[in-house]
């Protein structure tokens, strides 16, 4: 949807003098070229409409018109809160067309129109359009801006004595109302606080399950009593390959280092709740020697 060309268009006038208590009824309709009709065109379209609406005794307001900054949102706001709506599905503009299945989820009373030229898409056939003469003859159009009044005036007073039917009839459509809040700077940087301290409390967390094994607190799982230790030598380039794997045993609580020499490195591998303790030294023996090491008593 083109911003500045709606409100540009916007500012089209309309005859007749306006009433604050007239009902609002909005206008959904192409604003520029489309498939068969100019730019030009839709603006004249845009001013004749208004004219109808305003005759008919309400006060016409285009459903991209608003006081937000973000176009869509005006838009969406609009099609669900004005108590009429009239559509112009002529050429079938995309834009229009999703603001019209919008507008028919509200199930508020919604008029279609269309020149005599116009495809009705099957989906909306059976909704009864209100069709204008598509070369625009005066005669023609005099017809038209008389049954389009009776149409709008029939729907708005079936709205209000609840009457009226709409065209999803009795199907449950659970839409909740827009609705708009400002938001100050200071809470929009108190919540981005909130947010920073919260992912730095969880990078707090994970960082004490992991820590550098030569600074003697490779990792803790677990804080249940410890129950056995066993030594082993492990290649230095090769501890944190081996505390990786040995941490992935439940019953390892603890790997530290306890010395190191001539390239070696002495751990003790405290675990508690396992089997015993000559299945937690096998268990812990096959580790070390994959990665080149063996069990050994603390040097």
């Amino acid at each position: 949807m083109n911003d500045d060309v709606r409100s540009a268009q916007s500012s089209a006038k309309t005859d007749g003098d306006i009433q604050n208590a007239n009902p609002v009824c909005g206008v959904i309709m192409p604003i520029s070229e489309t498939a068969t009709h100019t730019e030009l065109h839709w603006q004249s379209i845009q001013t004749l409409l208004h004219r109808a609406i305003v005759t008919a005794g309400f006060t016409a307001k285009n459903v991209w018109e608003g006081t937000t900054d973000r176009i869509s949102e005006r838009i969406i706001a609009n099609i669900f809160q004005m108590p009429i709506v009239l559509a112009d599905i002529t050429d079938l503009n995309p834009n229009v067309m999703l603001e019209l299945g919008l507008r028919l989820a509200s199930k508020r009373p919604t008029v279609v129109i269309a020149t005599t030229a116009s495809v009705i898409p099957f989906d909306i056939r059976d909704f009864h359009a209100v069709l204008y003469p598509a070369d625009m003859n005066m005669l023609g159009m005099e017809d038209f801006f008389k049954r389009l009044g009776r149409v709008l005036q029939d729907k708005y007073r079936a709205m209000q004595s609840e009457t009226y039917v709409s065209f999803l009839g009795n199907v449950i459509v659970d839409v909740a109302s827009p609705e708009t809040r400002e938001v100050g700077v200071n809470d929009i940087i108190l919540t981005r606080l909130d947010d920073i301290s919260s992912r730095l409390r969880s990078v707090e967390s994970m960082s004490k399950l992991v820590r550098n094994p030569v600074s003697n607190a490779v990792a803790h799982r677990s804080s249940k009593p410890l129950s056995g230790s066993v030594y082993v030598i492990v290649p230095e380039a090769n501890v944190d390959d081996f505390t990786k794997v040995a941490m992935e045993l439940f019953e390892v609580d603890i790997v530290q280092m306890k010395s190191s020499k001539s390239g070696m490195i002495n751990l003790e591998v405290m675990w508690s709740g396992g089997d015993g303790h000559f299945a937690m030294d096998n268990k812990i023996s096959e580790i070390a020697a994959r990665f080149g090491g063996d069990t050994d008593l603390p040097f």
